[in-house]
């Protein structure tokens, strides 16, 4: 049976108070709650799915219903946020190539949803870096029952997934409270696209990146996950448009599920769901999403921060490093060349070698996995390895392009620097001895 309106309202009071100890009769109404809202979200989400996958045969889309903890953290974070105002109680996202698909598709939903809020967060873009265009959707049989469709390009997602892996792996709260001023910065610089990025930005992200170890911490584990991942979804052996129900967890080995039908999937969904909302030492995570041409590629880029597999902007740090490099062999800068050059060195060689056990698995998988799966994996691991190939490949070639330009410009500098020292000794003939340099 449905809350009142005042059993809500008398619910959001109770909880938002930060030192309120929810009682079991709370989290049973907030789950009641949450429930209303499955009819609304599954028409919704079959909407947008329908309507991405006219603008976009990659893209993904994804519902989820916020999880008991979420729901209490935001209420105690935002004062004049209530369960009654609340729109992100339930949820769908749609994450596409490029940025530029982004308004054909709003535009689509507004003729078939009834939309009574847009936020555009790509255009008017906050101090914090995140990217996003945030539609609020009211259902047409419950004006009470509203829920939120995010749309993001891949840039904009590897963006906000990347702030919550942080949060994850080192430990801090960045996506809540802003508690770290360093990596508040990092990601703020990080959410600026390659054309607007400055060599001082490259700098300072280095710099912080260094500081906490970050690449080679979260590269290590990204590749673990990666491998445990990729044996779980082989076992699904599926290359055709599907719905997946994954749950991840802390304490426990990932699941992940595949079915055709989204009738099936949801009802998976909802069970799974009741079931983790009656034990309140559950951690796990629990996501369905549909994309009409899977690859573990594509997946393990929308939800990194599930799975903490790969993310782009990771790469990043790896170029930047690789053009410091460049940039101090151009400017003759011997020790930052060296310091530099040895980091990119060490960083990569953890990485490959931690490849090299990801490739031992494939091809111990190899012979019990279809055709396409195991093309698709091989082309996965090619590409890693050639991004990370790429940086030593372009310092390699920069530098053969540049000897004879670098004898050039070293005779020029000892000639500059003799010229000077001639004049400072008020152009007498100059001795043997002060000329040793040149010797």
């Amino acid at each position: 049976m449905a809350l009142s309106k005042g059993q809500v309202r008398n619910l959001s009071s109770r909880l938002k108070n930060i030192n309120y100890n929810p009682t079991t009769e709370d989290i049973q109404q907030l789950h009641e709650l949450r429930m209303e809202y499955r009819d609304f979200l599954s028409a919704t989400f079959r909407v947008l799915s329908e309507e991405a996958d006219k603008v976009d045969s990659k893209s993904i889309c994804t519902y989820r219903i916020k999880r008991v903890e979420s729901i209490i953290s935001k209420l105690h974070r935002f004062p004049n946020t209530s369960l009654v105002t609340m729109e992100d109680l339930a949820g769908c996202r749609c994450i596409l190539s490029s940025r530029q698909s982004i308004p054909r598709l709003v535009e689509a939903i507004k003729k078939r949803l009834n939309v009574t809020r847009e936020r555009d967060y790509i255009t008017d873009t906050p101090s914090t870096g995140y990217k996003s265009y945030h539609l609020t959707i009211q259902d047409d049989n419950n004006s009470r029952l509203k829920l939120e469709i995010q749309l993001r390009s891949r840039v904009h997602h590897n963006w906000a997934t990347l702030v919550e892996i942080t949060d994850q792996v080192l430990g801090t709260k960045i996506k809540e409270n802003h508690d770290n001023p360093d990596l508040m910065e990092f990601h703020r610089l990080f959410s600026k696209s390659e054309s607007e990025i400055t060599i001082e930005d490259k700098k300072c992200l280095l710099k912080i990146a260094d500081k906490y170890d970050y690449v080679a911490r979260i590269g290590q584990l990204f590749i673990k996950n990666n491998r445990e991942m990729r044996s779980l979804y082989n076992e699904i052996n599926s290359t055709t448009d599907a719905f997946f129900l994954v749950e991840t967890d802390n304490q426990k080995l990932n699941t992940f599920a595949h079915f055709s039908d989204f009738r099936e999937a949801e009802e998976a969904y909802i069970k799974r769901y009741a079931e983790l909302s009656k034990d309140s030492n559950s951690s796990a995570n629990l996501l369905l999403f549909h994309t009409p041409q899977p690859d573990f590629d594509t997946i393990s880029m929308a939800y990194s921060n599930y799975f903490l597999t790969y993310n782009e902007l990771f790469y990043r740090l790896i170029l930047y490093r690789r053009d410091f490099v460049i940039r101090d062999f151009d400017s003759y800068l011997p020790y930052p060349f060296v310091k530099n050059a040895v980091k990119l060195l060490n960083l990569t060689q953890t990485i490959a070698g931690n490849f090299a056990n990801e490739i031992i698995q494939f091809a111990l998988s190899r012979p019990s996995m279809l055709k396409e799966a195991s093309e698709e994996w091989e082309r996965s691991l090619l590409m890693q390895l050639m991004k990370l190939a790429d940086a030593y490949m372009k310092i390699n070639s920069h530098i053969k392009q540049s000897k004879l330009n670098l004898l050039n410009r070293l005779i020029w500098k000892i000639t500059r620097y003799g010229f000077k020292f001639y004049i400072s000794r008020g152009a007498k003939k100059p001795q043997p001895s002060e000329f040793s340099i040149m010797e």
